[in-house]
């Protein structure tokens, strides 16, 4: 910026108008990131200790992170976090911090919350010990909006599929068991996906979890449509494999059997 519309007397006058600017913009930086977080910090770690559980089948832990995030979500709705906890989110997202506040905070929290709930319900699916779901709880069971029982869901169909990779890594798989997971995979997201996709209409500023363009519902459900697509060109391909595999073993008979 040059010198001269530095020295103008627009610029002094609107600096001059709140002249500690910078100072005030840091301090609620630092208040965002340092303590409004806190709170969601703390259900990620629990949720990510949650879906490991998940993974390693330990129902006990499972039920222990889904015991004291639920405390932790009750207390926020109703106002008993713990005093430095409520006293820094009242501190952080407050009227100087338009787009941040507490209510974008909860969406923010509560699609996490989802996240958790239903891999822990679809995973056995996944993984082959249950057939089906009883139910999947609705928002109003969860205690979340129901933008965030949305992108929750999207966020399951993509944590379900690093899972499935990571059990996929296992050397001694077969190649039938490989397909087989990748069915079960496949059928469980595209049925919660064609689920999702029906109510794709509603516009973005109705659906998505926030007015942050990362957290589009329809951006989010493209990305997640685009997974399931790649995944199912894996998966045909290792059924063509195992086509050939069957064609060139059937030769082999044929050429014994001479």
């Amino acid at each position: 910026m040059s010198e001269q519309v530095r020295s103008g007397g627009l610029y002094q006058a609107v600096y001059e108008a709140l002249p500690d600017a910078e100072e005030i913009l840091d301090t609620l930086r630092r208040n965002l990131g340092k303590r409004g977080f806190a709170l969601l910090h703390e259900i990620v770690d629990l949720t990510k200790k949650g879906i490991e559980a998940v993974y390693d089948g330990d129902q006990f832990a499972v039920a222990e992170c889904d015991g004291r995030i639920k405390e932790l979500w009750d207390d926020f709705l109703t106002g008993r976090l713990p005093d430095d906890i409520s006293r820094d989110l009242d501190e952080a997202f407050n009227d100087d911090l338009p787009g941040f506040s507490r209510e974008q905070f909860k969406h923010q929290i509560a699609s996490e919350i989802v996240e958790f709930k239903v891999v822990a319900l679809v995973w056995p699916i996944v993984v082959g010990r249950e057939e089906a779901v009883n139910a999947i709880p609705s928002p109003k069971r969860c205690g979340v909006p129901i933008q965030s029982w949305f992108k929750g869901l999207l966020d399951a169909v993509s944590e379900l599929a690093k899972l499935m990779n990571r059990k996929l890594e296992d050397p001694s798989l077969s190649l039938n068991e490989r397909i087989e997971w990748y069915q079960r995979y496949l059928l469980s997201a595209r049925q919660i996906t064609a689920r999702l996709k029906d109510v794709s209409h509603t516009p973005g500023g109705i659906i998505s979890n926030s007015t942050n363009r990362w957290e589009s519902y329809h951006k989010a459900l493209g990305g997640i449509s685009r997974m399931i697509g790649a995944i199912g060109v894996q998966y045909v391909e290792m059924l063509n494999r195992k086509a050939s595999n069957e064609a060139l073993l059937e030769q082999v008979r044929e050429l014994v059997g001479r």
